[in-house]
């Protein structure tokens, strides 16, 4: 069974009420907006560490990184 718990954080009135616009155009309630964004936010950032870690690893390994331009002459 999945429990929650409360917290609190105060926002500035022109960031609640940015938020109370985005919510409702989601139709979602502002907590659930909330944490809908942050749940997002925090698997980007951890997606974002894992890719870092394992390009460093490629290149420590002396492989090498293509950007996207290089993939595409290469590639097509």
């Amino acid at each position: 069974m999945e429990t929650s718990m409360k917290t609190s954080i105060q926002f500035s009135p022109d960031v609640l009420e940015f938020l109370k616009i985005l919510s409702q155009e989601a139709n979602m309630t502002v907590s659930n907006y909330i944490q809908r964004i942050v749940i997002e936010r925090l698997e980007d950032d951890f997606d974002i560490e894992l890719a870092d870690k394992e390009v460093s690893e490629w290149r420590k390994n002396g492989s090498k990184v293509l950007s996207m331009d290089e993939m595409m002459k290469k590639y097509g």
